[in-house]
């Protein structure tokens, strides 16, 4: 399904508002939208739902995705550059070409990912991080 940049903003801005106050506003779900090549950069979109959304090409460079779930997503050439995806559901997504350079992926779940030339330079991860087999190489 595909999204208006009017609607989209609405969506942004309710969320923007759920996040300072949670009786206020509403949290951000985008389940199964087209956001194909969408410029999320330095939002918090913290517990955003971007399930099974299709996100190829899209930009969240130094964004605040805490927790947010991106189960099933086409991340296809993401960039996910210096943002914190602490604690995200990143299962079964196809991350092929995605970036996550300089990313917090302390906790993140990669269970059943495709991470086929997928680059992690100076990422973070920890002992909670899922699905990296073998470990995220330091160096792409």
């Amino acid at each position: 399904m595909e999204i208006s940049q009017e609607v989209l903003k609405k969506i942004l801005d309710a969320h923007a508002a759920w996040l300072e106050n949670h009786s206020n506003g509403r949290r951000a779900d985008l389940q199964e939208i087209d956001l194909q090549g969408v410029d999320f950069s330095d939002m918090n979109l913290s517990y955003a739902n971007f399930a099974d959304a299709n996100l190829w090409c899209a930009k969240f460079c130094e964004s605040n995705l805490y927790r947010a779930n991106f189960e099933g997503a086409n991340l296809v050439e993401v960039k996910f550059q210096e943002s914190n995806l602490e604690r995200a559901n990143l299962s079964y997504t196809d991350l092929t070409f995605a970036d996550f350079g300089g990313a917090n992926l302390k906790g993140a779940n990669f269970y059943g990912s495709i991470l086929r030339n997928t680059k992690f330079l100076r990422a973070e991860i920890d002992e909670h991080t899922i699905g990296l087999t073998p470990p995220c190489p330091t160096e792409n």
